[in-house]
């Protein structure tokens, strides 16, 4: 009886993990659910994970943002992060010059409305 359980325990345990899988963030906020293949100075190798025998996918370091594995581990990438700082920094950039072209026409509002008294 003990085997019996003992070998049902196994055979779940190897179910659960062949369903393991990784995501990948990416720099645009988009999850892909993936096994990731390898690393290496290219890009992230991938397959997508509803598709084990299909192509084998590849972004570039820069575009991602992290990977969190099926095992737990997290794996962080700087260069995604940099890429999304300047892109903070653009969008930070826009908003101050639309607010003072705001404030700007302001101005002009205020002086032509005390010249017309």
């Amino acid at each position: 009886m003990k085997r019996v359980a003992l070998s049902i325990l196994i055979a779940l345990a190897g179910v659960f993990s062949a369903k393991a899988q990784d995501i990948i963030t990416c720099v645009d906020g988009s999850d892909i659910i993936a096994t990731v293949l390898n690393i290496d100075s290219d890009g992230v190798h991938f397959k997508y994970f509803a598709d084990p025998e299909g192509q084998t996918y590849m972004l570039p370091e820069n575009a991602i943002l992290m990977i969190r594995y099926a095992n737990g581990q997290t794996g962080i990438f700087p260069e995604g992060y940099k890429v999304l700082e300047e892109l903070a920094r653009r969008e930070q950039e826009a908003l101050a010059q639309q607010q003072a072209q705001k404030q700007k026409r302001r101005c002009c509002l205020f002086r032509c409305k005390r010249k017309n008294r």
